[in-house]
């Protein structure tokens, strides 16, 4: 929580990691459905 509540270089790419490693994770479900 005060993680988010306070800006900063470090939160933002914590976030950005996350954000990319669901995106990464809902393509290679996406993948091994459609194989």
């Amino acid at each position: 929580m005060l993680l988010v509540l306070i800006p900063g270089p470090e939160t933002l790419l914590k976030v950005e990691v996350v954000l990319l490693t669901l995106f990464i994770m809902q393509i290679l479900m996406v993948m091994a459905i459609r194989i």
